[in-house]
Parts: C-alpha cells; structure tokens; sequence
C-alpha cells in the first residue's frame, strides 16, 4: 500500500493504492505540511449534514415484518487473508488485493455518508453521567514556564520551607535518569536548565502546629536553554501549528458530550469541522502515523517489539524533524506512557523527538502507570486533573518565542471510558476562548481531532456505533493572516470533495469506510411491496383534506425499489484479527434500527409516476417520508385544477374526481 501528496505548480496531487493519481485542488501548501500531513490518509466528505424532516410518520404494522435477505450476500472480501499476520509483507499484499478488488466495484461510484443523528436512542443510552474529577490538596510549587517556586498559598502559612529539586532527565523512551538535589528556600526561585521536569520534595512547618509538614510532587515547565534553529530565509513568518487530540472521540460524540465546548468550536473558534472524517486503520497508531509522518504503518521501517527488533522510530521522516529545519519549536506531548502510541507495539524513540516532550515526566509522576490504579488520584497530577494539565502546558507553549508546532494528545479521560469526557467540557470551552482572546487566532492553525470513536464500548455493537467509530472529531481553523492573504485557502477547506470519490481511490479498507451504497431490492424481498405501498398511502395522506375533490391514488407498478446500506466489512466486522490491527476479523452481521429506501412507482388514476425516499424504522415498523422528498416525473397537466386555487401545493398529487 503507498500513498504520498505531492506538491506541483499548485496542486496536490495524491497518489494512493491501488496506483492511481488523484487530483486534489490546492492552490498553494499555503496550510503547510501538517495538512498535508492530516488529510492524507483520511477522505473527507464535506456533504452538510443535514437534520431528518420527521414531519409525517406512516405506520406500516398492518403488513408484514421484514424478513431481511441480508444474511445472504456475500461477503466483500474475497482476498484470503495472509497466514502469518507478522509478515508485513504479506500482509501489505493481501490490503492491496482487497483495495484492487474494492475498486472494480467502487471506481466512479462515489460516496455518500449516513445522516447520523448525535442523539439518536441507539446510542445516547448507552450515554452515562460519571462524577466530574476533582483532585484534592494544594501542590506546594508551581512551575511556569522556565521557573519552578513556592506558591504564596503555601508561604502564607507554612514556615521555614525547603525544597529539593530534582531534574527528571530523558534518556531514552524506555529510561530516564533523576538528576542531583538542588535545595531552595521560601521563595527562591528554581530555574528549569538541564530538564522540563523536576521531582519536587518539600518540608516546613505548618501555623498552629509543631509537628513538621512535608509535600512531594513533580513540576513540568520548559527549560530555558532550547534554541530553536535559525529558519531558512524567507520562512521567518509561517504559521504557528496546534494539534489538540482527545482519544476515542468521534464528531457525534463530541457534539453530544462536550456541548460547552462544540458551541465554542462553532461561535468562537469560528472552526471548519468535517462532516466525514474516515479512520484508515483500527486504532491509535493507524491515526497518528499519517497525521506525523505522511505515512502508514505499513509503509514505514518495521519497529515492532514483538520481532525482538531493536530499531527505534528515530529513523522515521516525522513532522517534528522536518519543522525543526524550518526554524520552529517543537512539541510532543502525550499522557499515559505505559500505553504510549508509539511504545506499546513499537521500540520507541532512542533520542527525544521534540523539543519538549512529556514521556519521561509521566513514567517518573505516574511510576509507570500504577497511579492509573489508584481510584483517587486516578486522573490527577497533584491537584490538577491531567487532562487540564496537558492543556495548560500547551498554553503555556504558546507563549514562548520563535514559531511554534505542537501535537498535543490526551487519552487519560477517554481512553476507556467515552463516558469520562464530559468532566474535560468546561476546561476545553475556556481553553479554547483564550486561544481566540489571546490573537493565537491570528497567526496559528488549530487542528481539534479524534484519532476514532470509540472502540472498546457497547455502543460499538449498534449501527450508528459503528460508524462513530470510524468517524472522528476534526475541526480545523486557518490562521487569520492566511485567510486573508490568501482567501482561496478557505475556500479549499470548505469546498465538498468530487462526488464520485470512493473509499477504496482513497486507499481505504471496505471494512472501516463509511460510505453508503444503493443495491436494489429484490422483487421477491417483502419490503419491494412495503416501500411502494408506503409511499402511496403518503401521498394519499397528503391529499386526505381535501378527499371530498381528490380520489385516493392506487399503486400500478413499481419501477425499482432500491435500498441504501453499509458494505458488508462495516456490518461484520467485529475486531482486529492480529494484534497489530491489520486484518479483520468477521462475524455476525451488526442489527440496523433504520433502513433507507428509494423508490419510483406509477399510480392510478391516469399513471402518476413518482420517485420518492425514505426511512424505515425497523424496530417501530414504520416509515418516515419527507414531503420534499417526493418527485413527480411526468406531468399532471389538468388533474389538480379542481384544487389548484385553493391548494397549489397539492397539485402533483391531487386527482380531481370530476376527471373519472
């Protein structure tokens, strides 16, 4: 599988497995390389989403339940599956096959993404209000910036402090070292030279008390002693870039959950989000991988632990080495590093990626992970909540000289319980106001992402979980100067791509593509005569006032039914079959509470053809049909005269009674 962006005389031009070139407009790489960098393994359809019409509800109970043929289709992928899923190289070869396949069927078809209501009952029960976290006592010090010190709270009422100072020194990812003590008194000043990280131990004594008071913690700043490289000439000036990325968090879910802060994304930020955003892959790495390094798993060196292969990720062309050239600040920051996204399956980086970078903080703050098993302080830094503490360091960062590019991940809160994101609301909400009070707006672009839905939840077992999954949060602002200077590059964002793009022309697993397809519905299928009856006794409906002058309409003939629906990957697939992630594993078809129908039928009297769509509520057995939905095909001429003074807006339906 390959697929790379290239820039030429300003167009992007992609070229994606199955080795086809596709052209995308773009006048210029005005966004810099971190776009290219988000967009390129993800087909974004920019398609408005808009909110089903529920005005009519027709009730079908009288007839028969559907007995869905469904079962019955084959199964999309006819590839066999690699035997040994290590082999990346077969492994490779068999994605390929299926996308060479995918493609045969998909080329030209273009994609059409499910209307999923983000508070539909499918899933919103499955929604739960979990206490907010709160994390209790008061940190002793505080550091910002380059300096660590005594918060005046503590001096107030604490006597004779002292405290020892530590640097947490980055080795490797998989060590660090504890640097020698540095003792300061009251309210001395430690300043961060060697490290961003120190380990905090402080005594004193407190008012009213003769026993002695003791605090231990960790503080996290930025040393002073980071140089950016001097930027290439005429590069002085490009755009600050920030990366904002909770785990696990689809666009659904984001508007459901986090209400405080989509109403700022919307009203304040002023962001561009994607309406279908499409995963690659299953799981973090398959996210983080293109949006670093241009480049999926597979088409990079083979770092993983389990070949006992000693080879870091350091030798792989990611975005913080190549801003590094270009003059910027560089940061990486990323919680819970027992499961780190590049260390839990990967060797890691032997040499610090970034500037700053928070892996060995968080093994020394967390021991490794066993703070994660305390109930107490589970989501908490000292007194901080994690998740705030990953924000406020990321302000901070924003605040220090030079041009500036961080990726900022936080999966403490959703990681595995979707559930836990609503108590990061508020935070985020302000986080987000200061970025636009402060003028970030004005020179940096904000990505705000989802790496997917969730994945590990029982929601997952719906329909609409499903595609939740494959469909994260991105919202992406443009820098103010460069809307301005080049107001094309808006434009581009904001312009729906061609409709006849498929998943597979975009390198895409059928498993993990959303897009919808229209089959037709075979004669013998109950629901052939359920969706035409339907769709007459909706116009019969529409006339029903007005039945002393219009004859009801009778069905005649159906043209075609045709139904609307998910590749069989979508509806099969229940995980991964390796641990890797790269091959699928198949089982039982997933139930749908909603089906969607289209179809044209001729009526009597004088054969009133019409075209209509619709939306079958399985469960209920009902159909939901939208007046504006209704075409009619060939013309009435005189039938609705009788009507048509009084009620134009019945006139493709009404078949006047005098006219028998």
């Amino acid at each position: 599988m390959c697929s790379v962006l290239l820039y030429q005389q300003g167009t992007i031009y992609m070229y994606s497995m199955p080795k086809v070139w596709y052209r995308i407009r773009r006048n210029q790489v005005v966004i810099l390389i971190v776009v290219v960098f988000s967009l390129l393994y993800y087909i974004s359809l920019s398609s408005t989403l808009r909110e089903p019409n529920l005005d009519i509800t027709r009730s079908a109970s009288d007839l028969l339940k559907r007995e869905t043929n469904l079962a019955s289709l084959p199964a999309r992928d006819i590839v066999n599956a690699p035997h040994d899923y290590n082999n990346r190289n077969s492994v490779a070869e068999y994605i390929e096959k299926r996308l060479e396949e995918a493609l045969k069927e998909d080329k030209g078809t273009g994609c059409e993404i499910p209307k999923l209501d983000p508070f539909a009952p499918e899933v919103t029960k499955f929604d739960k209000d979990l206490p907010k976290v709160v994390c209790y006592g008061v940190d002793w010090v505080k550091c910002y910036l380059d300096e660590c010190k005594v918060v005046p709270e503590i001096l107030d009422s604490t006597s004779d402090v002292v405290c020892t100072y530590n640097d947490i020194i980055y080795e490797s990812d998989d060590k660090y070292t504890i640097g020698p003590p540095t003792e300061k008194r009251g309210s001395d000043v430690y300043p961060l030279i060697k490290s961003d990280h120190v380990k905090i131990k402080c005594t004193g004594t407190h008012e009213n008390s003769i026993l002695p008071a003791k605090w231990l913690g960790h503080g996290v700043g930025f040393r002073s002693t980071v140089t950016p490289k001097p930027p290439p000439e005429g590069r002085e000036n490009t755009y600050n870039i920030m990366f904002l990325g909770f785990d696990s968090t689809a666009k659904n879910g984001f508007i459901r959950r986090m209400p405080k802060s989509y109403k700022v994304v919307k009203e304040i930020v002023g962001a561009t989000i994607l309406n279908a955003y499409n995963i690659v892959g299953d799981g973090t790495p398959a996210a983080l991988f293109p949006f670093l390094t241009g480049k999926t798993e597979l088409e990079l060196p083979d770092v993983r632990k389990k070949l006992r292969n000693k080879s870091s990720l350091d030798v792989m062309p990611f975005i913080f080495y190549k801003l590094k050239d270009d003059g910027y600040r560089t940061a990486y920051f990323e919680d819970m590093p027992w499961i780190g996204t590049f260390q839990y399956r990967f060797n890691g980086f032997k040499n610090q990626p970034a500037d700053h970078y928070l892996r060995d903080f968080y093994l020394e703050e967390s021991q490794n992970g066993k703070r994660w098993g305390s109930k107490s302080k589970k989501y908490c830094v000292g007194d901080t909540p994690q998740f705030e503490l990953m924000m406020n360091i990321t302000d901070q960062f924003f605040k220090l000289d030079g041009k500036k590019f961080c990726f900022t991940f936080i999966a403490d809160i959703t990681h595995d319980d979707f559930n836990m994101i609503p108590t990061a609301d508020d935070a985020l909400a302000v986080f987000l106001t200061n970025f636009m009070e402060r003028g970030l707006g004005k020179n940096t672009m904000l990505l705000l992402f989802g790496d997917h839905g969730p994945r590990y939840a029982h929601v997952r077992d719906t329909l609409q979980g499903k595609f939740e999954e494959r469909l994260p949060l991105m919202a992406i602002r443009l820098p103010d100067d460069l809307k301005e200077a080049r107001p094309e590059a808006q434009e581009n964002l904001d312009q729906p791509i061609p409709k006849n793009r498929s998943c597979s022309e975009a390198g895409i697993e059928p498993h993990w593509c959303s897009c919808l397809s229209w089959e037709d519905v075979n004669e013998n299928d109950p629901m052939y005569k359920k969706a035409a009856q339907a769709l007459v006794d909706f116009i019969n409906s529409l006339t029903e006032d007005v039945r002393s002058k219009c004859v009801p309409r009778t069905l005649q003939s159906t043209s075609w039914v045709m139904h609307k629906r998910p590749n069989n990957g979508v509806l099969t697939f229940v995980e991964a079959k390796d641990t890797d992630g790269y091959v699928g594993k198949f089982g039982k078809r997933v139930k749908t509470n909603k089906e969607d129908y289209t179809v044209k039928i001729s009526v009597g009297p004088n054969n009133g053809v019409y075209e209509g769509s619709m939306t079958y509520y399985v469960q209920e057995d009902k159909f939901h049909i939208d007046a504006r939905d209704i075409s009619r095909t060939n013309a009435y001429n005189d039938e609705p005269s009788c009507i048509s003074a009084t009620h134009p807006h019945l006139n493709m339906y009404c078949f006047c009674k005098e006219f028998l």
